[in-house]
């Protein structure tokens, strides 16, 4: 569907982010996108203000594992018929680019596609291309390679002098306090920012600057306890219990 040039419209969505609102839908380049915000099943009916004609549907996402589309020639947007259901392969957050043709013409006035299911339903797509974020298994090979590292440096060093290591330690001690303390800012900045609880507080998934601090200071956070591996290798480097 040329959804560009054939005066259309989106007419209904359950989630409306404001960097990523439902008008992205309509856009044809790969790079802009709707975005979702909350469970599943996620929804949107595009509506045409002619009827139009199609065969061929191009469908661009990510995460999304089973969605059905539905038509309507009707003027108003009920008595859907369906046109498609498809369960689709996981491409661990790469864009799954599909294109289907129908097995006829159908008539449109409109379009409804329901998102069914996804991979990683609570996967923070803002994340993706941060270090250690869109995949789990290096953060699975830094445990392991941890595991042997405290292991075999063990037995190593029994048949070793100890390492004093003060030059590498202070400048750990000092990223450690630099990292901490940024942590500490952000963190105290959004809390004042939006006035968070420290009881409860709902995770805001949008776009938003200080949405974007706090999942910022949670991925420091995390990255600092991976850094933190280190701090035992120093222990069994130095020979300290």
């Amino acid at each position: 569907m040329m959804l560009a040039e054939s005066n259309a419209f989106v007419s209904m969505s359950s989630s409306a982010d404001q960097d990523y609102p439902p008008s992205n839908i309509l856009d044809p380049s790969d790079k802009v996108f709707w975005m979702t915000t909350g469970l599943y099943p996620q929804e949107f009916i595009i509506t045409f203000k002619e009827p139009i004609e199609f065969r061929q549907i191009r469908f661009v996402t990510t995460n999304v594992k089973r969605f059905v589309m539905f038509t309507t020639a009707n003027t108003e947007p009920r008595n859907f018929d369906t046109i498609l259901e498809k369960t689709l392969p996981n491409n661990e957050n790469d864009l799954q680019i599909h294109e289907y043709t129908l097995d006829r013409l159908t008539e449109v006035r409109h379009f409804k596609c329901v998102i069914l299911a996804g991979y990683d339903s609570f996967a923070n797509v803002r994340a993706n291309d941060w270090p250690l974020m869109k995949d789990v298994r290096p953060t699975v090979a830094i445990a392991i390679a941890y595991v042997f590292a405290i292991v075999f440096g063990r037995k190593w060093m029994k048949n070793q002098k100890a390492f004093e290591l003060r030059n590498f330690m202070f400048i750990y001690n000092v990223l450690q306090v630099i990292f901490c303390a940024y942590i500490t800012y952000e963190t105290a900045y959004v809390w004042f920012k939006e006035r968070y609880s420290f009881l409860c507080q709902p995770v805001d998934y949008s776009n938003h600057i200080t949405a974007i601090q706090a999942c910022k200071a949670c991925w420091w956070y995390y990255i600092m306890k991976v850094v933190d591996l280190i701090d035992t290798i120093i222990f069994v480097l130095r020979k300290k219990r």
